[in-house]
């Protein structure tokens, strides 16, 4: 069972490919076993912005002081509010590309990153994925309080 999530820019989709995906959003909402999250025009950059207007209109309204802004009440405001799983553990960057290219910056704080180096990424395949799952058990996570205390 597959239980669908999209953020992003919904107003950019046109209405015959949102009506599939709310379609398929309402068949899998009390699915459980496989979470897939789509992002369709979404930026990291954009998400932020938008989760600080959202809590600046509640400070506005009253309905929070500033003092009450913290991690929790900020990510609540993110597009990525949507799902369980709103932090990654690991991300496979596939297609020779170095960086995390303005996507879920504040979720990926402390997710660890894998590189694929092939160019191709129709060359991703389970060999691949089970490499990456081997190279993430082997590093050492661990939060460490100060870095939390920054936020």
């Amino acid at each position: 069972m597959i239980l669908g999530f999209l953020f992003g820019k919904r107003s950019n989709i046109s209405e015959s490919v949102l009506e599939t995906i709310r379609e398929i959003e309402e068949r899998t909402q009390n699915n459980k076993s496989l979470h897939v999250i789509e992002a369709i025009d979404y930026t990291g950059r954009s998400d932020i912005i938008q989760a600080c207007i959202a809590v600046a209109e509640k400070v506005e309204q009253g309905v929070m002081q500033p003092d009450d802004i913290d991690d929790q009440i900020f990510q609540n405001e993110l597009q990525t509010n949507c799902s369980n799983f709103p932090n990654p553990d690991l991300m496979i960057q596939m297609g020779g590309r170095f960086s995390i290219h303005n996507f879920m910056l504040w979720q990926m704080a402390y997710t660890e990153l894998y590189f694929l180096h092939e160019d191709d990424t129709t060359q991703f395949n389970d060999t691949s994925f089970i490499q990456a799952l081997h190279e993430y058990q082997k590093r050492s996570r661990s939060l460490v309080e100060s870095d939390l205390n920054l936020i």
